[in-house]
């Protein structure tokens, strides 16, 4: 009976562990994913609106 009760406590943390462990991995990747994207979307928004911002402006100092 102790025997089973401790199989049970050492399974029970082991499980406990991993899924700590996944959660923690899963998150910290999912982290990273995101702010890469983001990192990735806003970096290309702004060498968007800078590229046409210059070419607006090329544009109208060639009209005047």
């Amino acid at each position: 009976m102790n025997i089973h009760f401790t199989h049970n406590c050492i399974s029970v943390f082991l499980y406990f562990c991993i899924s700590v462990f996944l959660y923690f991995c899963i998150s910290v990747f999912l982290y990273f994913c995101i702010s890469v994207f983001l990192y990735f979307c806003i970096s290309v928004f702004l060498y968007f609106c800078i590229s046409v911002f210059k070419f607006n402006y090329k544009y109208m100092d060639l009209q005047t």
